[in-house]
């Protein structure tokens, strides 16, 4: 039998939660064979873009699956304007076209997974680093 660990977090916008941002940049630089993404709103800050640009760099293979259709407009018109950069550094980008997306997940190295509701903009991560 495998074993497995188990981390819970706490966090909505409501408590200061900068360690669910915190491990998500960990996450990024550490992981050595793949990194997959999933996520509805996808609006990163600047140290998550290099995070993910460093990782093709190192040779992990970055895939990132966001909506083509989304239900709040803002992130609608801003989560396009990352794309062609992480495109062009090799990170591969699907679209999901088969209905709402709402589904927040990111597994690392096909070994740690993150399964919860924390988005992935700087929205949320500013939220959760003034505990607003």
């Amino acid at each position: 039998m495998q074993k497995a660990y188990i981390q819970t977090f706490e966090g909505n916008p409501g408590v200061s939660t900068p360690v669910i941002r915190e491990a998500y940049f960990i996450l990024l630089t550490q992981a050595i064979k793949s990194i997959d993404i999933t996520t509805p709103y996808f609006v990163p800050d600047t140290d998550i873009i290099v995070a993910l640009k460093t990782a093709v760099a190192r040779g992990v293979q970055v895939r990132l699956l966001v909506p083509r259709h989304v239900d709040q407009k803002i992130v609608g018109l801003a989560s396009p304007t990352f794309y062609g950069e992480l495109l062009e550094a090799g990170v591969r980008i699907y679209m999901y076209d088969k209905g709402l997306l709402h589904a927040k997940v990111m597994i690392i190295d096909g070994e740690i997974a993150e399964v919860g509701a924390a988005n992935y903009d700087m929205r949320s991560f500013r939220l959760a680093l003034r505990g607003v």
